[in-house]
């Protein structure tokens, strides 16, 4: 679904998407619990993530917020960035101990 809404330009809506998509992976490593009910901030407080990884969550909640609560527009550049930053996010074992 993400692809499909950033080929017809909804990169808002895509993001939101997008960011959904990233949740199973840190869920899987146990990192965070995912709940559907769960606000993207509410992950930040808990995600245990190394330091980078952290940041890299982080900045991921702050642009879901910026574009899709905040209605500030989001463009081609700001989704690729987006994705970047998740696909690493995703890529990259991060989870600290608990």
């Amino acid at each position: 679904i993400p692809a499909e809404l950033a080929r017809a330009g909804r990169y808002t809506e895509a993001l939101a998407h997008r960011f959904m998509a990233v949740l199973p992976e840190p869920d899987r490593r146990q990192a965070l619990r995912f709940h559907a009910a769960k606000t993207p901030a509410e992950y930040i407080g808990e995600v245990r993530l190394d330091e980078s990884g952290r940041a890299s969550f982080t900045t991921l909640v702050g642009a879901l917020y910026r574009h899709l609560f905040g209605a500030v527009p989001c463009d081609e550049s700001e989704y690729a960035a987006f994705g970047a930053t998740a696909q690493e996010l995703a890529r990259s074992p991060r989870v600290v101990p608990a």
